[in-house]
């Protein structure tokens, strides 16, 4: 009774008390996996890194931006084009191929300031995400092929172009230009504001201005795909470029960790809306940054990373669905 209360006629409260199950269901999902493999007589230790360490290291929390604003940019490409009903999934390669542009094109410019050196990353970047999603672009422009069988197949090409480029051009795919701790956070500050504005966008002019194009006729809904899987590209790329700025791909066999496939899961857990999307990212990039402290310290391998991060989001998708269902049972209104 009580908790059919809380739910009834109030979608605030309900987004609420889902919010705050979502942040108790998350957090007993690691604990449980990691005292499973550290042993249980470490549950407290795990679960106070688990909550606080690192918040007051200024480099443990630039980590932690950096990795919430590449979550967000690759999450808002992803929600861009869903909306729309097109279904990019090749978001991970086209993340992937902005951080190869980016890196490529600061070992041509070396020598240039800081400033101006991650610019020019952040546009390579955005240009080699855009790339990569012209092929399943035209493909459904011209032949209609399906968006997403020629993204999860270009996924693939992707993986194996990342291992031919690490046999034969190492030099310029690993190149590092170490900024100064002040022009990281100078940077970091950047593209928060950057992320900022590209949620409005994507949620008050984005959205609208594609809903108003697909009204017209046929031929413009195929246009504005076309446009749609460009700029989502567009958005991975740029995400690609900062995490090759910050140093988080140290081996190019490994360049991701991954985040162009967990923003897929954030865009649907979110209901692909830009403002929850914002809220969403803030536990993923979380448990990103508190997960590999927590795997480095009791020397986990990264295998083992990759397992829980495919049980957490199982298990949010589960309770997510649970709760839309009962919210859907209860009949919320506003």
């Amino acid at each position: 009774m009580l908790f059919s209360t809380l739910l009834t006629k109030n979608k605030i409260r309900f987004f609420l008390v889902k919010s705050l199950g979502f942040a108790i269901v998350f957090i007993l999902v690691n604990l449980f996996f990691f005292s499973y493999l550290c042993g249980y007589h470490q549950i407290g230790s795990i679960l106070y890194d688990y909550l606080f360490f690192g918040l007051l290291d200024g480099e443990h929390i630039r980590s932690l931006l950096v990795r919430y604003v590449i979550l967000l940019i690759c999450a808002l490409g992803v929600s861009s084009v869903w909306k729309l009903e097109v279904y990019n999934i090749g978001t991970e390669s086209q993340y992937v191929s902005g951080c190869i542009l980016a890196s490529f094109s600061a070992s041509k410019i070396s020598f240039v300031p800081f400033y101006i050196k991650s610019s020019i990353m952040i546009l390579s970047g955005i240009l080699g995400g855009m790339a990569y999603a012209f092929i399943p672009a035209i493909l459904a422009r011209l032949r209609n092929v399906d968006v997403v069988m020629s993204t999860i197949l270009l996924n693939l090409v992707n993986f194996h172009l990342v291992q031919y480029l690490a046999l034969n051009f190492n030099d310029f795919i690993l190149f590092k230009s170490d900024p100064k701790p002040s022009e990281k956070t100078m940077m970091i500050l950047f593209v928060l504001l950057i992320s900022s504005l590209l949620v409005f966008f994507v949620k008050h002019q984005w959205q609208k201005m594609t809903s108003n194009l697909l009204k017209t006729s046929e031929d413009s809904r195929l246009y504005i795909c076309f446009i749609a899987l460009l700029f989502s590209g567009g958005l991975c790329g740029f995400a690609g470029s900062i995490g090759h700025l910050f140093y988080l791909e140290t081996n190019v066999l490994n360049i991701s960790k991954s985040f162009g496939f967990i923003a897929i899961p954030i865009a649907i857990l979110s209901h692909s809306d830009p403002y929850k999307i914002l809220y969403m990212t803030v536990f993923f990039s979380y448990m990103y940054v508190q997960l590999e402290h927590i795997a480095g310290k009791y020397m986990l391998s990264s295998n083992s990373l990759l397992v829980l991060h495919g049980i957490t989001i199982l298990t949010l998708y589960l309770y997510h669905k649970t709760f839309d269902d009962i919210g859907e049972k209860f009949a919320i209104s506003k």
